[in-house]
């Protein structure tokens, strides 16, 4: 019986580098799924005769160590994405896996883009990102016939740890700033979760499938349980604007709105959700439930000088 030892087995963790950005780090695995969407051939006499090659795609997923200083800036450039423009940009962007363990090939995917964005989870219990995905497809203008159009491995190289430090990984309570009081500093019963949303539309061509992801819709929204004392069940109803003078169906939620401003004060950081309604509320009595339970805000796109802003922006101190 042929025998097998340990060292033949291919495993340990890596390093990820997007479009040449900081290394990116994964808490856990990091996982791909390489995916053939195929086409069935059927007659009625044999049934499925054959499966024919349509798309081609990698989904790469993994949840980012929690380094929000270092990555904000690439895991959520896409939330300034305007409808219509491809995840991929104008010219292909790279990833680049390294293994950590010296015998194993480095693998660089040709072509990719953020098709999920990780949730934001803003508290001094968990660590900044939930879990995330890029897509990688053939490099731009290359036929099925093109070599390594996709993936390639190459010969193992060590990857660069330099930017990685504990102190990076983000763990502290957020303040809150959400218009005039008594909202303009309040806490949180177990912090924020910031969740941007992306739906996309694909492109394809007869000759090479599938070729592009483009958005199609954009949101941003942001939950948490208010702690404090001013924050009424009167306040709540009355910042959701439900009823009174002036409210009409069809009104504006933006003109109900202010920028959220979620600020970690030792580490620097400052998240603010572009004119952001609060869209949802829970109140609860009982001898557990808090009487503000949790509340949802929402993001509103608006202008400077005809330009859209973006529904979410990160500041690193």
């Amino acid at each position: 019986m042929p025998t097998i030892s340990r060292t033949q087995i291919l495993r340990g963790p890596c390093q990820l580098i997007y479009n040449g950005g900081n290394p990116l780090y994964s808490k856990g695995d990091v996982i791909i799924t390489a995916r053939t969407t195929t086409l069935g051939i059927g007659t009625s006499g044999f049934g499925e005769i054959d499966q024919r090659a349509a798309d081609i795609e990698y989904r790469i997923r993994l949840t980012p160590s929690g380094q929000l200083g270092n990555d904000a800036a690439q895991l959520y450039a896409n939330v300034s994405l305007g409808v219509g423009a491809s995840i991929f940009g104008a010219t292909d962007r790279t990833l680049v896996i390294k293994p950590f363990i010296s015998p194993q090939a480095v693998l660089t995917f040709k072509n990719v883009g953020i098709s999920r964005m990780p949730n934001l989870r803003l508290t001094a219990g968990e660590t900044a990102f939930g879990e995330m995905e890029f897509t990688a497809l053939r490099s731009d203008a290359s036929t099925w016939e093109t070599a390594d159009s996709i993936v390639a491995a190459s010969a193992h190289s060590a990857p660069d740890h330099a930017s990685f430090a504990a102190s990076n990984h983000i763990v502290e309570p957020w303040s809150a700033a959400w218009g005039s009081a008594p909202w303009d500093s309040f806490q949180t019963e177990n912090g924020w979760t910031i969740t941007p949303s992306m739906e996309l539309s694909e492109q394809r061509v007869d000759n090479a499938g599938l070729i592009d992801y483009c958005v199609r819709a954009l949101s941003v929204t942001a939950q948490a349980t208010p702690i404090d004392t001013s924050l009424t069940e009167a306040v709540v109803l009355a910042k959701l604007g439900h009823a009174g003078s002036g409210r009409i169906r069809g009104q504006s939620l933006a003109a109900l709105g202010a920028d959220l401003v979620l600020n970690a004060s030792e580490a620097g950081v400052q998240i603010t959700l572009d004119q952001a309604a609060l869209i949802d509320a829970q109140l609860g009595w009982g001898s557990e439930s808090k009487r503000i339970g949790q509340c949802t805000w929402r993001a509103t796109r608006t202008f400077t000088a005809g330009a859209a802003n973006a529904l979410m922006v990160i500041d690193v101190a």
